[in-house]
Parts: C-alpha cells; sequence; structure tokens
C-alpha cells in the first residue's frame, strides 16, 4: 500500500487539498485485489484498512493511539489518546478493526470496547464482511466508498471536540 501511495501520480495532489475520503476511494480501487490474494479474506484486509487508516490520521495530523491495551482491551485506534478516554468519554472515539466476520468473535470484541467506552456512538467498527451491529459500520471493498465514510466521522468528531485540524472544518 505504502509504495502504490508513494507511486501515485494522484495522492499528492489529494493530500494537498486534504481530500481524504478521495485518498481512501483511490487507495482502495488499488490495493484492495492484492491485499485480498495475499493471504485469509478478513485479515488481510484489516492490514490494509489498518495502514490505510494509520497514514490518514498522520497525514491529517488529528491525534491518536494506535495498538494499545485499556484495562485489558486491545484498542485499534483511540481518537485523541487513552487518558482522555479514561477522564471523558464522550470526548473520545474508538476504531475497532475487525479481523473476523465470525459473529461470536465480534460480539465479544465489541462487549469488550463497551466496557472501556460507554458511549455506544464513539465506537467504529471497520470490517470487510457482513457484520450486523448497531455501532457505526464503515464496510471496506474494493471500491473504498463506504469505507471512506469514516473519514467524514472522524473530521466530524474532530470538529465536536475543537480539534479543527482538517483543512475543510470551517
Amino acid at each position: 500500500m505504502f509504495e502504490y501511495i508513494k507511486s501515485s501520480d494522484i495522492i499528492p495532489a489529494l493530500l494537498a487539498e486534504k481530500r481524504f475520503g478521495d485518498i481512501v476511494r483511490h487507495v482502495m480501487n488499488g490495493c484492495y485485489e492484492k491485499a485480498a490474494s495475499i493471504g485469509e479474506m478478513p485479515q488481510s484486509i484489516a492490514v490494509l484498512a489498518t495502514g490505510l487508516l494509520h497514514y490518514i490520521l498522520t497525514s491529517s495530523q488529528i491525534p491518536s493511539q494506535r495498538k494499545v491495551e485499556f484495562c485489558r482491551v486491545d484498542v485499534d485506534i483511540v481518537i485523541p489518546d487513552l487518558k482522555t478516554l479514561e477522564k471523558n468519554p464522550q470526548k473520545a472515539l474508538l476504531v475497532c478493526i475487525m479481523q473476523s466476520v465470525d459473529p461470536r468473535i465480534v460480539a465479544d470484541n465489541l462487549a469488550s470496547l463497551e466496557k472501556i467506552q460507554p458511549v455506544r456512538e464513539n465506537i467504529c467498527v471497520v470490517h470487510s464482511g457482513s457484520i450486523q451491529t448497531a455501532h457505526k459500520s464503515f464496510l471496506v471493498s474494493r471500491d473504498g466508498e463506504a469505507f471512506s465514510g469514516i473519514i467524514s466521522e472522524l473530521e466530524k468528531f474532530a470538529g465536536d471536540q475543537r480539534f479543527r485540524i482538517l483543512g475543510n472544518l470551517d
């Protein structure tokens, strides 16, 4: 994925214009099939989604912590940080990148996250299959359309928290 981004003529322009949703769609269109062919479908797509979200978070300068543990619960991404989650969960967003579509595993993962983040609307689920959840859900697919919706969610959350970091949040 990073080689694809580095070799792209389009992504630097999108990045300069802070068009992160378009970057997601472009990268997914260019990398999804290769990622899907590398290994087990849910896991390989989860790795692609994780890498792309890390790239977007870094490029947009949204404060975040990634791949952390809190109260014995693994957290893929927390915005802005664990300290905020602990002191004021209303101001923290969790992103869970599902590596399975097994309903029991999904339910267990979400139940664990709900123990540390009581504000259900502040949990986003990124997945590559048919998952039933009451949380905000973003399907990772070849066209990247549904997955790119997480960028709007991050922008909205960042704006609501007065981070005002992304360029198009005026």
